[in-house]
C-alpha cells in the first residue's frame, strides 16, 4: 500500500470506504435506471404506434366486411329504390375505410407499399360494389352475380389478404420487440444485482483486510511489547512509529512510555513512570477506542439491513474481531489501573445464583459452538452476599473462558459454594472444572504472570494477551483472598478463586430495584451531539435518530458554545459531549457551559472511550450529568438518557410489591364484558371478543404507523374510537392513555402526541393479555367476524 495511504487516519480510511461504497452505489443506480428509461421509452412507442396501428386495421377489415355484406344484400332488395340507397352507405364505408387507412399508413412507414396496394386495390373493390348496386338496380341480378363471381369476389379476397399481411406483420414486429425490452429489462436487473453484490463483497473485503492489517496486528503487536517493557526489556525496538495515524501515535507514545519509564528506573523516579504509565492508557484508550467505535458501529449498521449469507457472515467475523480487540484492550486497560492501584472494589449486595446465571448466559453459546456443555452449580438456600459482584463475575468469566478456549470436548461446570473460616468469616469460593488439555505442573506456577501462558506457541494458536489470570489474581487478592489451579495433563484443570465477602442483613436489602427503560419515553426530544470526529457524529446520530430523538451536530467544544448561543433557552434538552477533542475539550466546554446561568440546568452527558471510575469523577466534579462509554451500547445511552431527561431512575419497591389481582385490575375492568356476557348467547359473545381483540390490534398497528410517520392528523379519530372502545371493555389504562393521547392532539402538543402513541401498542397488549386469560373459556380461536 502507498506510503500517503498508510499515513492516513483509520477514521479517514473509513470515510473513503464509505464513500467508495456510495459512488459505486450512485454509478450502479444511474445505469439502471438510464436503461430503464429506454425499456421505458421504447414500450411506450410500442403501444402508441404498433397497438394503435393493429387496433386500425382490424377497425380497417370490419369496414371492409361490412361493405362486402352490403354488396351480398342488395340482392334480396324488391324495390330499385332501397337497391339504389345501398350505394350511399356503401360510400360512407369506403369513406371511412379510407380514413382508417390514411391514419394507420404514417403508423407503420415500413409497409408503406402494402398500404399504396391497399389504396389501388380499394379503389377497385368499392367500383365493382357500385357496379353490382347498378346492375341489381336495373334489374339485372343475373349480370350483378356474374360481376360479383367473376371479379369483386377475387378483388375483395386480394384486399382482405392484404389487410391481414400488415396486420400480422404489425402483430409479429410488436410481439418481438416486447420480447426484446422484457430481455433488456431483466439483463438490467440481473446486472444492477450483480454490481451491488459484487460491491459490497469489495468494499467488506477492504473492510476486513484494513481491521487486520492496520489494527488487529499492529495492537497484538504493541501489546507483547508492552509485556516486554513490563519485563524491564527495554532494548526491543517498537515498530509503527513511522506512521501518522492512531497506531503511530499508540505507538510513538509507547516509545516515550519506554524511555521516560527507563529514565524513570534508573533515577529512581517511580512518580514520573506512572505519570507516563497514565498518558499511555489515556492515549491508547482514546485513539483505538474511537474508531474501534467506527467500525463496530458501522458493521452493527450494516447487519441491520438485509444482506447475503456470506456478506451477513463476513459483517458478523469483522463485529467479533472488534469486540476480540475491545477485550484485549479492556485486559491491558485493567491490569495497568490494578499495577498503579486506581482501581477500587465495591461492597454491594448480590445472589451469587443470579451472577452465575449472567455468566453462562454471555458464555454459552461460545460452549456450545465446540459442543461443550456448560453447567453450574450452587447452593439454592445460598443467602444473598455482600461484596462486589461485578469483580467476582470477572473473575468466573476469565476462568470459564479459558476452560472453553482450552477445550475440544466434555463438560465445563462452574461451581459457587460460600464458606465458614476458622473465625467464622465467610468466604466464596468458586472453581471452574474443565476436561481439556491440562497443564504441566512446572508451567502452573507462572500461569498468573502477566503476558504468560502455559507456553509460547498458546498465543499462537488461541490467542490472547496473557492477562486474564494475572488480573483474577490481583481482583482476588484486592477482596482479600486468592487463586490457584490444580492440574493434570490431558485430563483437565480446576480453576479456584476464594474471596472475602459478607452475609446480607435484612435491614441492607435495597429498597427499589431499576426497571428496563424504554427509548419510545425519548420521542421528539433535541440534542446537541457534539464530537470531532464525523463518523462517530453519523452513527450515533442515526442511533438516537432511530430512536425518535432530533440531533443537531457540533464539531467541537467552540462549535457548540456558538450552536447553544444561537438557539433560546429551552431549545435543547441535553448536550452529549465528547471529552477528547482538538482546540477546547469536553471538560472545558462543559466549564464554559456551566458559567452562562441560562444553561445551568441543561443536562451535559459525556461521551468517551475513558470510562475509569475516576475519569467519571472528573466529568462530575465538572458539572456533568451523566456518562456514557465509547464503543456505545444502546442500553446504557437510554438508560442515562433516560435518567437525564425524564427524571430520576424508574423504580418499583420491592418490599411491599402489587399482588397479581391489584395490578389485572389497574389494567382491566371485567365487569362491563361480564354484564354483557350475561345478555347475548355464549356464540354471540365470543364472536364479539373475536372482534374486540382484532379492532385493538388493528388500531393499534394504525397509531403506531402513523405515530412513527409523524401524521398526527389522522390520530384524532383513531384515538377517539380508542378511547370508546377500550372504555366500554373495561380496558382501564389504555383508556385512560388514549384520552392523554387525546388530549394532546387538542393542545397542539405534537412531541407528547407522538411519545404517546408509540406506547399504546405495548399498552394495547397488555390489556388484551390480561382480557384473553380472564374469557380464555369463551374466546373461540379461529372465529369468523359476525357478518
Amino acid at each position: 500500500m502507498p506510503r500517503f495511504l498508510i499515513n492516513l487516519s483509520l477514521t479517514v480510511k473509513i470515510i473513503c470506504l464509505v464513500g467508495l461504497l456510495g459512488a459505486l452505489a450512485i454509478a450502479i443506480t444511474l445505469y439502471s435506471l438510464l436503461n430503464l428509461y429506454e425499456v421505458d421509452r421504447d414500450y411506450r412507442a410500442l403501444i402508441d404506434k404498433e397497438a394503435q396501428a393493429s387496433m386500425l386495421i382490424n377497425n380497417a377489415a370490419l369496414e371492409l366486411s361490412d361493405a362486402s355484406r352490403l354488396v351480398f344484400a342488395v340482392l334480396t332488395e324488391q324495390e330499385a329504390d332501397k337497391m339504389r340507397a345501398v350505394q350511399e352507405v356503401l360510400d360512407e364505408h369506403q369513406a371511412r375505410f379510407l380514413g382508417i387507412v390514411s391514419e394507420a399508413r404514417p403508423l407503420l412507414s415500413a409497409q408503406d407499399q402494402a398500404f399504396v396496394r391497399i389504396m389501388e386495390q380499394q379503389t377497385q373493390v368499392f367500383a365493382l360494389a357500385a357496379e353490382i348496386v347498378e346492375w341489381a338496380a336495373r334489374w339485372r341480378g343475373d349480370r350483378a352475380l356474374n360481376v360479383i363471381h367473376q371479379r369483386f369476389d377475387p378483388a375483395l379476397n386480394a384486399l382482405k389478404g392484404d389487410i391481414a399481411t400488415i396486420h400480422d406483420r404489425t402483430v409479429a414486429h410488436y410481439q418481438a420487440t416486447s420480447a426484446h425490452l422484457s430481455s433488456t429489462t431483466r439483463a438490467t436487473l440481473l446486472n444492477t444485482s450483480l454490481a451491488f453484490g459484487l460491491a459490497l463483497i469489495g468494499v467488506i473485503g477492504l473492510a476486513a483486510y484494513l481491521s487486520v492489517t492496520h489494527i488487529s496486528r499492529p495492537i497484538v503487536q504493541l501489546t507483547r511489547g508492552m509485556g516486554r517493557l513490563t519485563h524491564r526489556q527495554y532494548q526491543q525496538r517498537i515498530d509503527y512509529t513511522d506512521r501518522n495515524d492512531e497506531v503511530g501515535q499508540m505507538a510513538q507514545a509507547m516509545e516515550v512510555f519506554r524511555d521516560t519509564l527507563e529514565r524513570a528506573e534508573h533515577l529512581e523516579l517511580a512518580a514520573e513512570a506512572a505519570k507516563a504509565k497514565a498518558a499511555f492508557l489515556a492515549t491508547m484508550s482514546h485513539e483505538v477506542r474511537t474508531p474501534m467505535n467506527a467500525i463496530l458501529g458501522l458493521a452493527r449498521q450494516a447487519l441491520k439491513h438485509p444482506l447475503e449469507p456470506r456478506q451477513r457472515e463476513r459483517m458478523e467475523r469483522i463485529v467479533h474481531a472488534g469486540e476480540h480487540l475491545l477485550g484485549i484492550i479492556n485486559d491491558i486497560l485493567d491490569f495497568t489501573r490494578l499495577d498503579s492501584g486506581h482501581l477500587r472494589i465495591e461492597r454491594i449486595p448480590f445472589a451469587p445464583g443470579l451472577l452465575l446465571k449472567e455468566m453462562r448466559g454471555m458464555l454459552e453459546e461460545k460452549a456450545q459452538e465446540k459442543n461443550l456443555e456448560l453447567t453450574c452449580e450452587f447452593d439454592a438456600e445460598m443467602p444473598r452476599l455482600l461484596g462486589d459482584p461485578l469483580r467476582i463475575n470477572q473473575i468466573l468469566l476469565n476462568y470459564t473462558h479459558n476452560a472453553i478456549k482450552f477445550s475440544n470436548s466434555g463438560e465445563i461446570k462452574v461451581r459457587l459454594v460460600v464458606e465458614q473460616s476458622a473465625t467464622g468469616l465467610p468466604w466464596l469460593y468458586g472453581e471452574v472444572i474443565d476436561q481439556g488439555i491440562g497443564i504441566r505442573a512446572e508451567d502452573q506456577e507462572r500461569l498468573f504472570t502477566p503476558f504468560e501462558q502455559a507456553d509460547a506457541s498458546t498465543t499462537r494458536k488461541f490467542g490472547g494477551t496473557g492477562l486474564g489470570l494475572a488480573i483474577s489474581r490481583s481482583l482476588a487478592e484486592l477482596m482479600e483472598g486468592s487463586v490457584g489451579v490444580r492440574s493434570v495433563p490431558g485430563e483437565g484443570s480446576v480453576f479456584w478463586f476464594r474471596v472475602r465477602v459478607d452475609i446480607e442483613s435484612a435491614s441492607e436489602r435495597p429498597a427499589h430495584s431499576k426497571m428496563p427503560v424504554n427509548p419510545r419515553q425519548l420521542v421528539g426530544m433535541r440534542l446537541l451531539l457534539v464530537d470531532d470526529t464525523e463518523v462517530n457524529r453519523l452513527l450515533a446520530a442515526e442511533l438516537l435518530q432511530e430512536a425518535g430523538l432530533e440531533v443537531e451536530t457540533a464539531v467541537d467544544g467552540f462549535d457548540a458554545l456558538n450552536r447553544l448561543a444561537e438557539k433560546e433557552d429551552g431549545y435543547f434538552d441535553a448536550v452529549l459531549l465528547d471529552l477528547m477533542m482538538p482546540e477546547l475539550d469536553g471538560m472545558e466546554t462543559c466549564r464554559r457551559i456551566r458559567q452562562q446561568a441560562r444553561f445551568k440546568q441543561l443536562p451535559v452527558i459525556a461521551v468517551s472511550a475513558n470510562s475509569s471510575a475516576r475519569d467519571i469523577q472528573q466529568c462530575q466534579a465538572v458539572g456533568m450529568n451523566g456518562h456514557v462509554a465509547k464503543p456505545i451500547d444502546e442500553r446504557q445511552l437510554w438508560q442515562v438518557l433516560v435518567n437525564c431527561l425524564i427524571g430520576k431512575d424508574i423504580t418499583v419497591t420491592d418490599d411491599k410489591p402489587l399482588s397479581r389481582d391489584a395490578m389485572t385490575a389497574a389494567v382491566f375492568d371485567p365487569q362491563p364484558l361480564s354484564k354483557l356476557q350475561q345478555r347475548i348467547p355464549e356464540a354471540r359473545f365470543a364472536r364479539v371478543l373475536s372482534m374486540l381483540v382484532k379492532d385493538c390490534r388493528q388500531r393499534a398497528e394504525e397509531i403506531y404507523r402513523l405515530a412513527q410517520e409523524a401524521r398526527t392528523e389522522p390520530l384524532r379519530q383513531l384515538s377517539h374510537d380508542m378511547i370508546g372502545t377500550a372504555g366500554h371493555a373495561g380496558m382501564k389504562r389504555l383508556a385512560e392513555q388514549a384520552a392523554q393521547l387525546n388530549q394532546a392532539l387538542h393542545d397542539g402538543d405534537q412531541a407528547e402526541t407522538i411519545c404517546l402513541a408509540l406506547q399504546l401498542p405495548d399498552l394495547v397488549t397488555e390489556a388484551l393479555d390480561v382480557l384473553e386469560q380472564t374469557f380464555r373459556a369463551c374466546l373461540e380461536p379461529n372465529s369468523e367476524e359476525p357478518t
